[in-house]
């Protein structure tokens, strides 16, 4: 990765997210912008001098045509990059691979395609984190008793919403019911059960209204799971002083 290589420390190179990249160009409205940008400055030590690259991070697989027409887009576009770095998950690595096998000869080697790492060590060595989910100290207990009357009462969700409602449980939202849509949210997302999931939703493109994006469920092979935490307490199924079986 860039952040690790000796041409990004002696290149002196910096980057510019998304929301950086969209502030100063106002003017790109809804139109594709890359995930992020590096820039080389123009001195003796940089290997790249002047250049600027787009970062693409692929966590779902898009339609192939719509991959490509992204990936032209950027090398053609107003900005032109010098490079287009994918950095691409196992499940959209296979069809950034054919879009950029499909782009003009010459074109080729100005795309790269790398492996996604989890955690990303170029955002690791920015100073970004690995997100953390944290029980909220009011609301977790009731998310637990909706997973228990679910899994061991067979409550429907809408009796579940009821009996959240009756006992007086602070609802996540506005209002002071629980609806089913709530609850029904709740049971399906996986970082109830605290595990982080990216890619179970994508950008289908724009919509009739104006500046709206239509997003879109994606199935369940092709989320990303972000590798569990290393348990501090011991398993449940385990007993203090018993070795385990073989």
């Amino acid at each position: 990765m860039a952040g690790r290589s000796p041409a990004w420390a002696s290149g002196c190179a910096w980057w510019h997210s998304e929301r950086r990249i969209r502030a100063a160009h106002p003017g790109v409205g809804a139109g594709h912008l890359p995930d992020a940008e590096i820039h080389w400055p123009r001195i003796d030590t940089s290997p790249y001098a002047g250049q600027v690259w787009a970062v693409e991070i692929e966590l779902t697989p898009k339609p192939l045509a719509r991959t490509t027409g992204i990936m032209t887009g950027l090398l053609t576009g107003p900005h032109r990059y010098a490079q287009v770095l994918y950095l691409a998950a196992p499940p959209a690595r296979p069809v950034v691979t054919r879009a950029a096998a499909s782009v003009p000869a010459d074109w080729q080697g100005r795309v790269i395609v790398r492996d996604l790492p989890s955690p990303n060590p170029m955002k690791a060595s920015m100073g970004a984190t690995r997100a953390r989910l944290t029980p909220h100290p009011e609301q977790a207990i009731w998310v637990t008793r909706m997973f228990e009357w679910r899994a061991w009462e067979k409550l429907s969700v809408a009796g579940i919403a009821r009996r959240l409602t009756d006992l007086g449980a602070p609802p996540s939202g506005k209002g002071t019911a629980w609806s089913t849509g709530t609850v029904y949210g709740i049971l399906k997302n996986p970082k109830y059960t605290g595990r982080i999931v990216l890619g179970r939703t994508t950008n289908a493109g724009a919509t009739r209204r104006s500046g709206e994006k239509k997003i879109i469920s994606l199935p369940r092979e092709y989320w990303t799971w972000a590798p569990p935490r290393t348990p501090t307490k011991p398993s449940p199924t385990s007993r203090p002083g018993r070795k385990p079986r073989r």
